[in-house]
């Protein structure tokens, strides 16, 4: 009876040739799967260093012009100190009117 069984169980030739091909193809889609999620991770790597390239650049520059406008600010603020004092004002006048300290404005003769 076991036997019987067996036999009737059994797959014919066409059944494993079929069987076999579906499992090619699940396993060279489960692979074509696995190159799409490399390739995926792969780029979005590379977009995430563009990005955080350019916004270290964008934060850069608007540092710099910061930076630069200050640098600008303290340059205009001697420059009246220097005027004033040709003018003949005196270093505490020019102290209290420009934030400058009184060393500061001695270093600017």
């Amino acid at each position: 009876e076991a036997i019987q069984y067996t036999e009737k169980s059994a797959y014919t030739k066409t059944e494993l040739n079929d069987y076999d091909k579906w499992l090619i193809n699940a396993l060279t889609a489960q692979s074509a799967l696995l190159d799409m999620e490399e390739k995926g991770i792969e780029k979005g790597f590379e977009q995430g260093i563009e990005q955080g390239i350019k916004k270290g650049f964008e934060k850069g520059i608007k540092k710099g012009i910061e930076k630069g406008i200050e640098k600008g600010i303290e340059k205009g603020i001697e420059k009246v100190a220097r005027n004033f004092l040709e003018l003949g004002i005196s270093i505490e006048k020019i102290a209290e009117g420009t934030g400058l300290s009184i060393s500061e404005i001695q270093n600017l003769k």
